[in-house]
C-alpha cells in the first residue's frame, strides 16, 4: 500500500518546524537499489529510489512526503530533513497562502500521481497518533467498505478513487465552503460508508 503524507507549512515558523520534527522519530526512511539497462538489455549502473515506513505502522506500508510552502512563508531550516517532493509557491501565485482549496488539491493530485493509494493531508500534528492510523487506511482499503474520505481533528485522508470519481475542491471558494462542497458530491456518489 503507498500513502502520501502533505505537510502544508501554514502555520507559525515555530510550528512549520515542529511538524518536521515530530514525524523524523516515527519515519524510516529504505533505499531501494534499481538496475540500470542499456539498449541490449545489460545492466550498466544502478539508481536509488526511496520510500519511507512508519514505525507501528506494517512495513508493506510505503510513505512518500509532500511538502508544500504557501506564498509569504520563510522555508523551514529542517524543510530538507525530510526527502520529499515539494512546491514552493513564488512571485505570481499572491493568492496562494493560509488555507487555499488548491494545497489539498496539490498533495492529492502529486500524491497520486506519483503512485499513492491514499493521501494523507496532515493538518495538526499535535493530535496526529499513529495508533489511530491503521483503523482509517484499514477502512479506506477494504473493498466492502464505501468509505473513500475520512476527516479527523488532525488529518484529512483520501483515496486515488475519489480523485477520480469525485475531483478536487473548487478552488474560487475557501477552503471550509469547498470542503464542504466536497463532501456533498462525497455523499451524492456514495462513497461514504453508511
Amino acid at each position: 500500500m503507498k500513502l502520501a503524507i502533505i505537510l502544508t507549512h501554514n502555520k507559525t515558523d515555530a510550528e512549520n518546524i515542529a511538524q518536521i520534527e515530530f514525524l523524523k522519530p516515527l519515519i524510516v526512511k529504505q533505499t531501494v537499489f534499481n538496475d540500470l539497462y542499456n539498449d541490449q538489455g545489460k545492466v550498466i549502473g544502478q539508481f536509488e529510489t526511496y520510500y519511507y515506513t512508519i514505525k507501528g505502522l506494517p512495513t508493506d506500508y510505503e510513505v512518500k512526503f509532500y511538502q508544500l510552502l504557501p506564498y509569504g512563508v520563510k522555508e523551514p531550516p529542517n524543510f530538507n530533513d525530510i526527502d520529499s517532493h515539494n512546491v514552493l509557491y513564488r512571485k505570481g501565485d499572491e493568492d496562494k497562502t493560509g488555507d487555499h482549496p488548491r494545497f489539498f488539491n496539490w498533495g492529492l493530485k502529486r500524491g497520486t500521481d506519483y503512485g499513492a493509494d491514499i493521501v494523507i493531508h496532515l493538518e495538526d500534528y499535535s493530535k496526529f497518533s499513529i495508533a489511530d492510523l491503521p483503523f482509517y487506511l484499514t477502512s479506506l482499503i477494504d473493498p466492502t467498505d464505501k468509505t473513500e474520505f475520512v476527516e479527523t481533528n488532525s488529518m484529512k485522508i483520501s483515496t486515488l478513487k475519489l480523485l477520480k470519481e469525485i475531483g478536487q475542491l473548487d478552488e474560487t471558494k475557501s477552503i471550509s465552503q469547498s470542503i464542504v462542497d466536497f463532501k456533498a458530491k462525497i455523499i451524492e456518489k456514495g462513497l461514504i460508508n453508511g
